[in-house]
């Protein structure tokens, strides 16, 4: 869900950064590499321009059947048939991502234009019914966001600042001779009316319905609307070195701490670039690391975009780096640290002294409980330099580089009986199965090396199988969907191709839905 969320925003995004990409253009010099580049194919471009204009044509004419009063002064005024006339385009809506930050998210409007008719009814006669024109001009908003984890390993979006700003507003009433003067001060009223409605309305409306949108996709992350101190949320520190009493996969609240503290950190590059004939590619730069701190020790290979294919509407092209920096980090967390025990339920029948599979320590060293009488046996299994994922020339080889040491435990002692060091190559294959993505894996070098060798390959293979068993999910929220995933691997990359479709009518509902409940508050 997290994925296809990630590619529904910058597709929203990449329409607004449209008018800034001009020509072919390619990555300035200095700039890091992008790990991940989203490419809207001329399909997908074409369809989003068709979608927004008519969502935008919808606007014209609206029709607002809410009857609301508001007491002024003693004088109650009953607005009726509110119309929305004509809107004018912001000119700058930025919605800029700052990892490492207390604002992480900011998303900043200027230059938005409004104008709406309306019938208002009063109490006198002069005025029993007047046709009110209101002209807003240069509304700004400014909205900070803040992100972290709760004390349950959740995702939390915080509201923390909300300001907003009115340049000017015209108010004219037809079939009077009243024309108001004082618009710079009914210009004032009129902002502080924004900033003490608009405001609000965002952390409490907006909220509710977002929340209530998350929880019909299955997702755990929630708004959150009013501020509370950061110690309420204070995670207990991580801890340096973590040697697992059982798989990692297999112990929940191994999983779940992995889960907490593995941050995808990838924001957008400065400029997407406009390729022939008139595709968008959004290349991201970032990493997955520990609580979002960075410190992979090495940076994304060159990216080839190449002309893949024109029939997808958009194609998700990715590297190897996004999962080597977050196995790097792994790696020097001393993450891939496990302790295998005989009473482990998938693993343990490797440990014991006799077995029933072709393979375990009783069959290896059939000594070991003469050497040492009163002991158990244990596998400890660390890697020894960071596992790695190789993308070349359509295909993707995984590398483990490890230790392995069968020891002899009894109560605090441990002592190694055998070491040995290993490094298997796996074949890595991605398919598309109803919207997930699978990975299967299997062993490159078929030869028979080495008894003990071929105990700990079972036991890490079917560890990655355990991992790889559920998918890749793409939750695509209701506004898009996706008729195919095509998956391949060319070059150094995993393209994944996407068919979309964009569902005009839930899209449209929710921006004239949106816009009638604000305007009650102008």
């Amino acid at each position: 869900m997290r994925a296809a969320l990630c590619i529904l925003e910058v597709g929203v995004l990449s329409t607004v950064l449209l008018y800034r990409a001009t020509g072919d253009q390619l990555i300035r010099p200095g700039y890091r590499n992008p790990g991940v580049v989203l490419r809207l194919n001329e399909r997908s471009v074409q369809s989003l321009k068709k979608e927004v204009l008519m969502i935008i044509g919808s606007l014209r004419g609206l029709r607002m059947n809410d009857v609301f009063e508001k007491p002024v002064k003693r004088l109650r005024l009953t607005m009726q048939n509110m119309q929305i006339v004509s809107v004018t385009p912001p000119s700058k809506f930025d919605i800029m991502f700052i990892p490492n930050s207390r604002d992480q998210v900011r998303i900043e409007m200027a230059g938005l234009g409004l104008t709406t008719t309306a019938v208002v009814s009063t109490q006198f006669k002069n005025f029993k019914n007047m046709f009110v024109t209101t002209a807003m001009q240069g509304l700004s908003l400014n909205l900070q966001l803040r992100m972290y984890a709760d004390i349950n390993g959740h995702m939390q979006v915080l509201i923390e600042k909300c300001m907003a700003n009115l340049a000017d507003a015209r108010i004219d009433i037809a079939h009077t001779r009243r024309v108001p003067t004082n618009t710079q001060k009914l210009a004032g009223k009129l902002q502080r009316q924004v900033e003490e409605k608009l405001c609000p309305f965002i952390q409490s409306k907006l909220v509710q319905q977002v929340n209530k949108y998350l929880g019909s996709m299955k997702s755990k992350t929630r708004l959150v609307e009013l501020f509370q101190p950061r110690s309420a949320y204070a995670l207990a520190p991580p801890k340096t070195s973590v040697l697992l009493n059982t798989i990692a996969l297999e112990d929940p609240a191994v999983y779940s701490s992995l889960a907490k503290h593995t941050v995808l950190d990838y924001s957008i590059m400065p400029e997407p670039h406009v390729v022939q004939p008139s595709a968008l590619e959004i290349p991201l730069k970032g990493e997955i690391s520990w609580d979002g701190r960075g410190g992979t020790p090495f940076i994304p290979p060159s990216i080839r975009t190449g002309p893949f294919s024109s029939q997808h509407m958009a194609d998700f092209i990715s590297t190897d780096y996004p999962i080597n920096s977050m196995l790097a980090n792994y790696h020097n967390r001393k993450i891939f640290e496990y302790r295998v025990t005989s009473s482990h339920p998938h693993y343990g029948k490797y440990v014991r002294d006799s077995c029933a599979v072709p393979m375990c320590i009783g069959v290896v060293l059939p000594d070991i409980g003469k050497r040492y009488p009163g002991t158990q046996n244990e596998i400890f299994v660390k890697t020894t330099s960071a596992p790695k994922v190789v993308i070349k020339d359509g295909a993707a080889l995984v590398y483990i580089p490890m230790q392995v040491s069968v020891c002899a435990v009894k109560g605090r002692s441990i002592v190694p009986v055998l070491t040995i060091a290993m490094k298997p190559v796996l074949n890595l294959h991605i398919i598309a199965k109803n919207q997930k993505l699978y990975a299967r894996i299997t062993e490159k070098d078929k030869n028979q090396i080495e008894m003990f060798t071929d105990i700990t390959k079972s036991i890490i293979i079917e560890t990655i199988r355990l991992a790889l068993r559920d998918g890749m999910s793409f939750r695509i929220p209701g506004m898009i969907t996706v008729r195919s995933m095509t998956p391949r691997l060319i070059g150094n990359s995993l393209v994944v191709g996407l068919m979309t479709e964009m569902n005009r009518a839930k899209i449209g509902a929710m921006v004239v839905d949106n816009i009638r409940k604000l305007t009650q508050y102008f």
